[in-house]
């Protein structure tokens, strides 16, 4: 057994065998980086498909600007916000947070609409 591991054999074994661990220890760690890079892109969509929705709405003149935070899973939406310079109206305010909400699939208290 001794004479194992003194082998040439087995010492470029066990070489190869960490190098190999080191890299997919080093690539298990970069996977989740580079689905921070997913999420933005999933991200910047949603707020487009969401400010053109909301562009349609009456009494909307000025698209609004939307900003959505995304999980790192890429789909579940943690939040919302939706800048609208007719917000100060009830009526639109309640149109917006019922639009988001539903499109979005979140409840009405991770969305926040402001002037």
């Amino acid at each position: 057994m001794k004479d194992l591991f003194k082998s040439d054999r087995f010492i470029k074994a066990a070489f190869i065998v960490g190098i190999a661990v080191i890299l997919l220890i080093f690539l298990s760690g970069t996977q989740s980086f580079f689905s921070n890079d997913n999420t933005e892109g999933a991200e910047e969509q949603l707020e487009q498909r969401l400010t053109q929705i909301l562009s349609e709405i009456d009494g909307i003149e000025e698209a609004p600007r939307v900003m959505i935070r995304l999980a790192q899973d890429g789909l579940t939406v943690l939040g919302a916000a939706v800048v609208c310079g007719r917000a100060d109206d009830p009526v639109i305010k309640e149109k917006l947070l019922d639009a988001v909400s539903k499109a979005l699939d979140v409840s009405v208290s991770r969305v926040c609409i402001t002037k």
